[in-house]
């Protein structure tokens, strides 16, 4: 077996009912036309069902984690933070957050090869989208009560 194992991502559906409300609110409001509103819909659910048949990696232990980083990280900033346990903001979230805590998601067939995508992702994925491209140095969007 490989140095982690995979579960898959569920953690999106309550975004989609969440949606579905605000979309159902601005249709009684008369900001949507029922065709609107299906075809926004549609779109959501389709986005989120794409979401959850990501796989999110679990990592076996720390020396899992650390390996599969140095296999796939972009930037030597990125590995140096990680050689001194540090910290990146992410500009999604607005959020500093310790680099060892980021998460990896496998987004099956999504390349157009049909081959699998890995992703090196924000800690608070799935609510953040923000991949390790948009991770900048700690403090950046520095604001009361941003530390994670």
């Amino acid at each position: 077996m490989g140095y982690f194992k995979r579960t898959s991502n569920v953690g999106t559906a309550m975004h989609t009912q969440r949606k579905e409300s605000s979309l159902l609110a601005a249709t009684a409001r008369g900001h949507l036309s029922q065709e609107e509103y299906d075809t926004l819909l549609s779109e959501t659910v389709q986005f989120q069902t794409d979401k959850l048949l990501s796989e999110t990696v679990q990592f076996q232990t720390d020396k899992d984690k650390e390996a599969y980083f140095i296999k796939n990280h972009m930037f030597e900033s990125n590995m140096e933070t990680w050689k001194e346990d540090g910290e990146v903001a992410c500009c999604h979230c607005l959020q500093d957050m310790k680099i060892k805590d980021f998460k990896a998601v496998i987004e099956k067939g999504a390349m157009s090869d049909g081959s699998d995508f890995e992703k090196i992702l924000c800690k608070n994925y799935p609510v953040c989208d923000g991949v390790i491209i948009d991770w900048y140095p700690s403090g950046t969007f520095a604001k009361k009560g941003n530390k994670v």
